[in-house]
């Protein structure tokens, strides 16, 4: 079955997942066991050296609803990030379905929870397969989103530490060299994309040289590709009409990210100021 406005061949997702369901029942059958031993051997693994009666007893003196409203505030921001993705996708797609994108956060936030850093990659993957964008331009949409992400959360932390109830003369070296680094990092990042967006062929071109010294001449055009894709994913920061409302939802996204750290501590009675929970949001 074929989609309107698909790129040639492509199958609609849910036929194909449809499909794929019938040919093999068994193994969406165990789709669910296997996720949930995986969520046990991850919770094994990161409280193994915890006592769990002391665990439990803290979990059981939380306040329920605040811990949910937590939550609540944490998936509030999947359909925030949906609607900032609108405006990194506009020069590749204009007016992208909210459908598509929600789904695609969703389904790389599912899989950051089981391979970290992983996520990424599956959302663009995952909204290429239901919109006409390559994995590649959706992929350098996500990394002007990730420089956004750390503007957003650079300016919420520095915010943090001038609050005068913020203890910053106790920071540890480590937290100043760190913040140190991901200045360093958004440095290198603006002037990488600066490249790119400036001479977009050059790059292209580069890259394909670059690859014929190390790479059959098949993947030395892959590279190249994948260099384009990439530029054209970049192209958001060509207009402030996309980029400054795309800046704005970033900092909805992390303000209520740090909103839910913050209703996260109530509910464990840790009486600590928004303030420790943007500090919190920079720093995990």
């Amino acid at each position: 079955m074929k989609v309107p406005g698909r790129r040639g061949g492509d199958e609609d997702p849910v036929a194909a997942v449809r499909r794929r369901e019938q040919a093999f029942p068994v193994r969406r059958k165990w789709i669910t066991p296997v996720g949930f031993v995986v969520v046990a051997v991850l919770l094994w693994w990161l409280l193994r050296d915890e006592d769990p009666a002391e665990v439990w007893s803290h979990i059981r003196a939380a306040n329920p609803w605040l811990l949910l409203l937590a939550v609540a505030v944490t998936t509030a921001s999947f359909p925030v990030r949906a609607i900032r993705w609108r405006y990194l996708l506009e020069p590749s797609q204009q007016d992208s379905p909210f459908r598509s994108r929600f789904a695609a956060v969703c389904i790389g936030f599912m899989t950051n929870n089981l391979l970290p850093r992983v996520g990424e990659f599956a959302r663009a993957y995952a909204y290429s397969k239901r919109e006409p964008v390559t994995a590649a331009t959706a992929f350098g949409t996500l990394v002007v989103e990730r420089f956004l992400d750390a503007v957003a959360i650079l300016a919420l932390l520095l915010a943090a530490l001038a609050s005068p109830g913020f203890p910053a003369d106790g920071l540890p070296p480590e937290v100043v060299t760190g913040i140190r680094l991901a200045c360093l990092f958004l440095g290198v990042i603006v002037i990488g994309s600066l490249i790119l967006l400036g001479a977009p062929e050059r790059s292209a071109d580069a890259a394909r040289r670059f690859g014929r010294v190390l790479l059959p001449a098949s993947l030395a055009e892959g590279l190249a590709s994948l260099v384009q894709g990439f530029a054209k994913g970049l192209e958001a920061f060509r207009g402030w009409r996309l980029i400054v409302p795309a800046v704005l939802w970033s900092f909805v996204v992390w303000t209520m990210q740090a909103l839910s750290f913050w209703i996260g501590f109530l509910a464990f009675d840790i009486r600590l100021g928004y303030d420790a929970a943007l500090f919190t949001n920079g720093s995990v």
